[in-house]
């Protein structure tokens, strides 16, 4: 009897190690058919539709309408307008300017070269240089040299903030709701909460109405989530 277990022993030995083998093929079968279909396929289960325009780096146009994020802008813009207002001081040089409780103070900053600070509600940072200052359509411009040091020593509650080109966000990433247009709408992505990246824009910036719209150039855009989208 043990002389004929052997061979049975052997032989079964044999199948299992055929089955295996062909399982272990049709496994990286399946991943190569996956990832034909796909771009990008994460063993996570999650699928990232992937878009190559073949731009040059920086070039992909971008208009998008979003929830404000918390972000920094910091460089030489042309012109800012701001409207709002708060229990607060706006300096331009050793001058003080109470702003108030009035929500309708507009302020002008022209070839403004500084940082602003921003969230959803309010500019909690706003600190440099400019060749003209104008608040509520009274001008000031310097009369022994070029700029105008200002700032704000406190919270202002914005109703709308306008910077027009010259904005550079090396990188925003946080979680938005709104639309994005890429290439003049050649491709149009809704999002719901979803996580966004969007990596060196160059343009323009608006916050009104609780949205910011970005108008611009961007080197890439991912969004995560359902839909998975990366965009270089």
């Amino acid at each position: 009897m043990g002389d004929h277990n052997v061979p049975m022993n052997r032989n079964k030995r044999r199948f299992y190690t055929k089955v295996f083998v062909v399982s272990a093929f049709l496994i990286v079968l399946s991943s190569l058919i996956l990832t034909s279909f796909y771009d990008v396929f994460s063993l996570t289960g999650s699928i990232i539709n992937e878009i190559d325009l073949n731009n040059t780096a920086g070039e992909i146009k971008i208009d998008a309408v979003l929830t404000i994020p918390d972000a920094e802008v910091k460089g030489k813009f042309e012109k800012v307008d701001v409207k709002g207002g708060s229990d607060s001081n706006f300096y331009v040089e050793n001058e003080k300017f109470y702003l108030g409780i009035s929500q309708s103070n507009y302020i002008t900053l022209k070839n403004y070269d500084g940082t602003i600070f921003f969230d959803s509600s309010k500019i909690s940072e706003l600190k440099g240089k400019a060749s003209n200052v104008s608040m509520n359509g009274v001008s000031v411009s310097p009369e022994s040299k070029s700029t105008l040091k200002i700032r704000l020593d406190e919270d202002f509650i914005y109703s709308s903030l306008a910077i027009n080109n010259g904005v550079y966000l090396e990188e925003l990433n946080y979680n938005a709701t709104g639309t994005v247009k890429i290439n003049d709408g050649k491709n149009v992505f809704n999002l719901n909460n979803d996580g966004i990246t969007i990596k060196n824009f160059q343009g323009s910036l608006t916050l009104e109405n609780n949205k910011i719209r970005l108008i611009g150039f961007i080197e890439e855009l991912e969004i995560k989530g359902d839909q998975g989208i990366l965009v270089h």
